[in-house]
């Protein structure tokens, strides 16, 4: 029933020029993230229905604190210091600085993917990836490194153009 709910929603949302297919490198839009989005409050806080089909390639941080809510089938969340079982209806909360990465288990999940409700707060700071040769990102965490910069070194796992409104930040 919540799954028929999700692609419900997901459809509206298509309808209303309010979803977008992220991609992975290489790959095409599909077999990665749908997102709808849900409600914005500009400046404070809003809500995207994420459809996850595979998993994350590289740890990330965000632009802002999350929480993240599996609706739909569940989910690793995987972090430098370990890794946790995220099942339906769980609640995890992560600040902005916070390296993570979601990994699926494949063969439960593949072709109907994964179900998430992610809610994010006010912008605080650039996306980054981690990986242990970047150094020391802007924040004084060990091995960040910027979007752009990781998209230019080909490690990003989402894809040149997703950020295009994302100018400014900690890394200029």
């Amino acid at each position: 029933m919540l799954e028929r709910l999700c692609e419900s929603v997901e459809r509206f949302c298509k309808r209303r020029g309010s979803f977008v297919m992220i991609p992975r490198n290489g790959e095409s839009p599909e077999d990665y993230l749908g997102r709808s989005f849900i409600f914005r409050w500009p400046g404070r806080m809003g809500t995207f229905l994420h459809h996850i089909h595979r998993s994350d390639e590289d740890f990330h941080d965000h632009p802002w604190a999350n929480v993240s809510i599996p609706l739909v089938g569940g989910f690793y969340e995987v972090k430098l210091s370990g890794r946790e079982w995220m099942k339906p209806l769980s609640f995890k909360y992560r600040k902005a600085v916070d390296y993570h990465r979601i990994e699926l288990e494949h063969e439960k999940f593949r072709g109907t993917g994964v179900w998430s409700l992610f809610i994010y707060f006010k912008r605080e700071r650039d996306w980054g990836f981690w990986r242990p040769d970047y150094g020391v990102d802007c924040m004084g965490q060990e091995g960040g490194m910027h979007w752009e910069k990781a998209e230019q070194k080909q490690f990003s796992s989402l894809g040149v153009g997703l950020f295009p409104r994302i100018k400014k930040g900690c890394y200029d």
